[in-house]
């Protein structure tokens, strides 16, 4: 499987072209079987219907999130395979809150199950965006290893274990950079055991620096263990590494 991650810098250097990028990066690797861009690549729905339009790509499916309105979609050619995904929490605090009632919890987990799902290469694959890899937690007396967060709730525990259980790729693409890098890479491991794909890319927001140097932007994981991805496009303002997993 052939799988794409894309980032861009966008701390001040916002106009730079992007819609002409993106529709270049989409039809110029018409070899992957997903290409993921990071949170608020597109600026509007008007830049969105531009890259449909232009899309001449005809294989790859392709995640992509506009920033007004914040919502994601899945593409295939000049398709919307899934639309209006939208974040629905940003970090633990907000999932605690959240999990003060239990119905809030169920809805999430339904959105993964429905709205976040869909076929790769006859592999199913869900969505987490951004932050909601905090439906994960880390337990520190554990040496950070990460669990479902309301895993001492027995029904949402089955419920989780059952999504968990019938996910081959999760892709998880973000707007910033994460810190507390050792609770992600426990999360990465979590999300790609088993034979199992994760994926992660982001916006560079701070710092400067060359982008193809930058360890914490794109990661990809299978079986629990990081893959190494070959550049495919880099600029000042936008790298494209490509990963080619073979499954088990």
């Amino acid at each position: 499987m052939r799988i794409g991650l894309v980032s861009f810098r966008i701390n001040g250097r916002n106009n730079f072209g992007k819609v002409a990028i993106v529709i270049n990066l989409i039809n110029s690797h018409s070899d992957l079987d997903m290409l993921i861009f990071p949170g608020w690549t597109l600026d509007s729905q008007e830049s969105l219907n531009s890259v449909i339009q232009n899309n001449r790509n005809v294989k790859t499916q392709v995640f992509i999130e506009t920033k007004e309105p914040k919502v994601g979609y899945i593409l295939k050619h000049r398709r919307i395979i899934k639309g209006n995904l939208r974040q629905c929490f940003e970090n633990s605090a907000d999932i605690n809150q959240m999990g003060t009632r239990r119905g809030n919890i169920l809805c999430f987990l339904d959105k993964l199950k429905q709205d976040r799902s869909f076929r790769i290469n006859n592999k199913t694959a869900r969505l987490l965006i951004c932050g909601e890899n905090n439906i994960l937690r880390n337990i520190r007396i554990e040496q950070d290893s990460a669990e479902f967060r309301f895993r001492n709730d027995d029904g949402l525990n089955l419920l989780w274990r059952a999504l968990y259980g019938e996910t081959q790729i999760f892709i998880n693409p973000a707007h910033t950079q994460m810190v507390r890098e050792r609770e992600m890479r426990k999360r990465r491991e979590y999300l790609s055991s088993g034979k199992r794909i994760y994926c992660f890319t982001t916006n560079k927001d701070r710092g400067s620096g060359n982008l193809a140097q930058q360890r914490t932007l794109q990661y990809l994981y299978y079986d629990g263990q990081p893959l190494v991805g070959e550049l495919r496009g880099v600029n000042e303002n936008c790298i494209l590494r490509k990963f080619n997993v073979v499954i088990d």
